[in-house]
């Protein structure tokens, strides 16, 4: 699917697709910016139960007020949230969960991403149109490591606060800020983009995460069901009180 992203916005993550696996098939942008029209991939229709609760297992468009529930196939637990006036889309796949303030994806507020499921960039600048298929991601990519916030940091063009023990949602978490100052010498993420972007975070069940200049937020490393999870919840109006209302389930 391909996201547009307003140039206006300057504190969204990027979604870049996963690559198809097929041979020589392009990597498909599902985050990007520029002007282009947004196609959003077909939203499989969410159930709701006898309490009101709408469970959702695919990208899903939110509704202000409504309790939502996700699989626990996405994040090895199960999620709940409410949602707000800002939030109006939902992007799950497995390993990934993502909350955008817009239909298309172009003003993400929250997003979660299993590390079990994640490789990261050995250049974070290099040139993402270059890769064909997964294959050439995988092989540019290496291991998350132990450290993952303390990588995010040292990345080029990133100013990172310190390392602070914190809780997200009740579980014991490290969190470190961040802002971009400056991707000089990277490439567009996307054939929309119009300024490079930072690669930061492959998921291989779902989407690679990238950053441009100017984005900002906070980064949260924690384990839970013995996973480790990132958290990342972006300083965009409304972020944090979307966050007020997540919790996670058994």
């Amino acid at each position: 699917m391909t996201i547009r992203r307003s140039a206006a916005f300057v504190t969204a993550i990027v979604l870049v697709a996963a690559c198809s696996s097929s041979k020589g098939a392009a990597p498909t942008t599902v985050g990007s910016t520029g002007g282009s029209t947004a196609t959003v991939s077909p939203t499989q229709p969410p159930a709701t139960n006898a309490a009101g609760v709408v469970t959702i297992s695919s990208n899903a468009a939110l509704t202000t007020g409504t309790k939502y529930s996700v699989i626990p196939s996405a994040l090895q637990r199960s999620v709940t949230f409410t949602g707000t006036d800002a939030s109006k889309q939902a992007f799950v796949t497995p390993g990934f969960l993502g909350i955008a303030a817009d239909v298309n994806g172009a003003q993400p507020l929250i997003g979660f991403m299993d590390l079990a499921n994640s490789r990261v960039f050995r250049d974070p600048h290099v040139d993402f149109s270059t890769f064909s298929n997964a294959s050439d991601v995988v092989n540019a990519t290496d291991p998350v490591p132990t450290d993952f916030l303390g990588h995010v940091a040292k990345l080029p063009g990133m100013t990172a606060g310190a390392v602070t023990d914190t809780t997200f949602l009740g579980v014991p978490a490290k969190a470190m800020t961040y802002k971009v100052d400056s991707t000089d010498g990277g490439f567009r993420c996307g054939k929309d983009d119009t300024s490079p972007c930072l690669l930061v975070l492959f998921v291989t069940t779902g989407p690679t995460i990238a950053l441009h200049k100017g984005d900002s937020g906070t980064f949260y490393d924690l384990q839970i069901s013995g996973r480790r999870l990132v958290a990342e919840v972006t300083d965009h109006a409304g972020a944090a009180d979307l966050l007020k209302t997540f919790t996670f389930g058994a």
